[in-house]
């Protein structure tokens, strides 16, 4: 039954439905040993399916789903575009960095190994060039700048492993363009509009234990099968910035306006033993299911505003960014460049 488990997930994620799909979730416990122990069975299994139900976000699925699709979507705003930097032939970078959606001012998943709300982590290696370059430096050329950036990348963690990728390109135009002097210089005005696809995928690795210490004793569920959790968006960012420096720190802000389209998709099928930790145990009261499949959206599109501050030590920049989606989304990224 085992080897059964790659292919559900195949299928389901294959699937793809509109909305998310019916909860399968079975907690067991022996009554007859329950009893023995002096335990109420009753309690014990709403106690854990409760539990159950709110680590894997099986109660508020959709809105869950939804979230990781936003935090998807802001992962990478600005890690494939320099608003600080003001360079007139070449810029070459790489950040690091995360999406939040619906957990506040943050830039981790929370407490458990599984996100506690939406979140993207993501790394992304970025290339610029000012079509400048090409004339001279000199004429409407010197207006425009070109980005690509991008990154592929598997990490693993206690429980889950995670896939990350990234890509997509940015085009510059320098509505006003940056007007510098000695210890003073003001970026002028730029406008950039751009494509962005980013992926976040959760594969369970191993074991993932699920404690309730209620009910009058510890249990634990130690689950194992298959549990994928992928989210997609593709966005189109248009955005007005501006920098100003003084000295050797550079300080930008803008704001912008992202169209988005994304999905994020989980499908579980995990089964395990459940323990408890009564005096003279521990002792398998039972065993629990969960065979799920779960849907969610990205919103269309939002607003967002964004800004940050850059150390220029001569052609070596370091910095950080935040951005702050007034639809709850929050993320950030730091990086460093070398600009021309």
């Amino acid at each position: 039954m085992r080897c059964l488990g790659p292919l559900f997930v195949t299928a389901l994620m294959v699937a793809t439905p509109v909305a998310f799909g019916a909860t399968g979730m079975s907690v067991n416990i022996d009554p007859d040993l329950a009893s023995q122990l002096g335990l109420d069975a009753g309690a014990m299994e709403e106690s854990l399916g409760g539990t159950i139900q709110d680590e894997l976000h099986l109660g508020d699925a959709e809105a869950f789903m939804g979230a990781m699709a936003d935090a998807s979507a802001l992962a990478t705003k600005g890690m494939g575009v320099d608003y600080a930097s003001n360079f007139d032939k070449l810029m070459v970078g790489w950040s690091v960095g995360s999406g939040v959606s619906a957990g506040g001012a943050t830039f981790n998943k929370g407490g458990q190994e599984l996100p506690d709300y939406g979140f993207s982590f993501q790394m992304a290696g970025t290339v610029g060039l000012n079509l400048g370059l090409l004339s001279g430096g000199e004429g409407f050329l010197s207006h425009i700048v070109l980005f690509g950036h991008g990154m592929m990348l598997n990490t693993s963690g206690e429980a889950f492993g995670a896939d990350l990728l990234n890509y997509g390109g940015h085009l510059q135009l320098r509505l006003i363009k940056p007007q510098d002097a000695e210890v003073i210089a003001w970026g002028g005005l730029a406008v950039t509009g751009g494509y962005e696809y980013t992926s976040y995928r959760l594969d369970l690795q191993q074991s993932m234990p699920i404690s309730a210490p209620s009910a009058g004793v510890p249990m634990t569920w130690d689950a194992t099968g298959s549990y994928v959790l992928k989210a997609d968006s593709v966005s189109f960012p248009v955005e007005i910035s501006t920098n100003l420096r003084v000295l050797v720190a550079t300080a930008f802000v803008g704001a912008g306006m992202d169209f988005n389209t994304g999905t994020a998709t989980t499908a579980m099928e995990l089964t395990g033993p459940i323990e408890a930790d009564a005096p003279g145990g521990p002792y398998t009261m039972g065993d629990a299911t969960v065979s799920t499949i779960q849907n969610g959206q990205a919103g269309p599109s939002f607003p967002r505003v964004f800004g940050g501050l850059q150390l220029n030590v001569f052609v070596l920049k370091v910095y950080g960014q935040l951005n702050v989606g007034l639809d709850e989304g929050f993320g950030g990224h730091a990086g460093v460049r070398v600009a021309l």
